[in-house]
């Protein structure tokens, strides 16, 4: 009888053990995985704001069909575009989509948008290579300053959002109330 207590309490002692390292384990596997997602997240946020500031200060000779002759970058011809609109929102658009679709990583989509109302003429700023609006908040959105050099009654700063492929992104119509919905 001795023996039968003494193997009953080595068999808890045993699965007491158990269940002690299964929760170590399912700990560590917990917390190395926010670890990495905040990880992630802290590089693809880096590389949102290395993409957008290298879009801003992208160069070409033409921008759509506007001739830059005065070698302006893309945020000096955007703010062009706002403020006298003698470069079209098609070819700031078109420009940001060929400098975007040869800057974003591989298996993410982008949305880039932003407005601007001068003398109660909306202006708009709007490309993506996936997915027209997207719910800001299931997305990295970084914004740029870019401030227009004339009087605008209403004006959104540049944002990009960036999210991997494999990630199904709510569309505008899906957000909730008062959260900031991205695109058109």
């Amino acid at each position: 009888m001795r023996g039968t207590r003494k193997a009953q309490a080595s068999l808890l002692d045993i699965l007491m053990l158990g269940l002690f390292i299964s929760v170590l384990l399912v700990l560590s596997v917990y917390m190395g995985n926010e670890h990495i997602r905040f990880q992630i997240a802290r590089e693809d946020s880096a590389y949102a704001s290395a993409m957008l500031q290298s879009a801003m200060s992208y160069r070409n000779s033409t921008y759509g069909s506007y001739r830059n002759t005065m070698n302006l970058s893309l945020a000096e011809a955007i703010n062009l575009m706002l403020c006298t609109n003698k470069i079209s929102e098609q070819d700031i658009n078109e420009t940001l989509r060929e400098v975007l679709d040869r800057t974003v990583r591989p298996g993410h989509n982008y949305i880039l948008y932003s407005y601007g109302v001068v003398s109660g003429s909306p202006r708009m700023i709007w490309v993506w290579n996936s997915q027209p609006d997207v719910c800001a908040r299931y997305i990295l959105v970084k914004e740029f300053g870019l401030e227009p050099s004339c009087q605008v009654n209403d004006y959104q700063p540049p944002i990009l959002g960036v999210w991997p492929s494999w990630k199904s992104i709510p569309r505008r119509s899906a957000c909730g109330e008062g959260e900031d919905p991205v695109g058109g």
